[in-house]
């Protein structure tokens, strides 16, 4: 069984770790899931982000192809980014938070694999979503 740390060590470590990188700069909070893991920062780490709380919505686009080949991996983010902005204008009017990724690692994608993509975007509202 894992020994997982208390979220006050964990803000600890990591304020700790911003005040050397972002002078000025802290983390507010940290919690676990449901699924009992941290969740992923849905932003770029730096220090104006760090200052702002943005509420941000996730979702997950099932059965895309990786094109993954013989001689390339997976898409890329930003190869993603562009595929998904071409010709969808509600998709293109989102204020992505970071770029789509994959569910698993990019090259462990075997060639003609589809997967599932993960879209994080802000939704000060939650209406978006």
């Amino acid at each position: 069984m894992a020994v997982h740390k208390t979220l006050l060590e964990i803000s600890t470590y990591l304020n700790d770790v911003l005040s050397k990188l972002f002078p000025g700069s802290s983390l507010s909070a940290a919690r676990w899931t449901k699924n009992n893991n941290l969740p992923p920062t849905p932003l770029p780490l730096s220090p104006l982000l760090l200052e702002i709380t943005v509420r941000w919505s996730r979702l997950l686009i099932n059965n895309i192809p990786t094109r993954a080949s013989p001689s390339c991996g997976a898409y890329s983010p930003s190869k993603c980014q562009d595929t998904l902005a071409c010709n969808n204008p509600a998709y293109e009017a989102l204020k992505l938070t970071r770029l789509p990724y994959w569910v698993k690692h990019p090259d462990s994608y075997a060639p003609g694999s589809s997967s599932s993509l993960v879209v994080s975007f802000e939704d000060l509202t939650g209406g978006i979503l």
